[in-house]
């Protein structure tokens, strides 16, 4: 009885102790502001393990849900709470085409993993790929520049932050959401 009573509580510690953390907006949806630059923001607090210089402590996903108008002229960096950053969305490139009526619900998984991008895409996103009108995606990929791994010091908790750059007037978006998982 005790063997059994002290496996149990085993398991249960072992399962807190791997849960993941997930942090969602708490404001959304909201616009992206045409030509201009906006923050975005989510606070992480009581992290159980703070520390992302700690190899069992890591970025394990970050998901976004948006739609947009003209893809190509979007820059979407996620900031720490120590100021490292990645790029999950780029380049800006105003030779892309229009996405107006195209949503994406997609993930950004780090690069020690194996992304599942919608069937004919690359694995590391680019603005530039053809993403065209009407269109709906849910893959996953890495980022554009750099990897969820690069988040490698400082705390988890505290304010991170999705700085979206709306480069070129005329065009709108929505952001719907936004995820991140420790």
């Amino acid at each position: 009885m005790r063997i059994r009573l002290f496996l149990l509580f085993l398991m249960l510690v072992m399962a807190e102790a791997v849960m993941a953390q997930n942090c969602y907006c708490d404001n959304c949806p909201v616009s992206i502001t045409d030509a201009d630059t906006t923050f975005f923001t989510i606070e992480v607090l009581g992290a159980a393990n703070n520390d992302l210089s700690d190899p069992s402590q890591g970025i394990c996903g970050f998901c976004l849900h948006f739609s947009h108008q003209y893809l190509g002229d979007l820059l979407i960096q996620l900031i720490s709470p120590a100021g490292q950053v990645v790029t999950l969305i780029g380049p800006v490139d105003l030779n892309s085409g229009f996405t107006s009526f195209t949503n994406w619900d997609i993930c950004f998984t780090p690069c020690g993993d194996v992304p599942s991008p919608d069937p004919g895409f690359s694995p590391v996103w680019d603005n530039n790929q053809p993403w065209g009108f009407f269109g709906s995606y849910n893959g996953s990929y890495f980022p554009y520049l750099g990897c969820l791994e690069d988040f490698n010091f400082g705390p988890v908790d505290g304010i991170w932050t999705l700085l979206v750059i709306d480069q070129v007037g005329l065009s709108s978006g929505t952001l719907t959401n936004y995820s991140i998982t420790f």
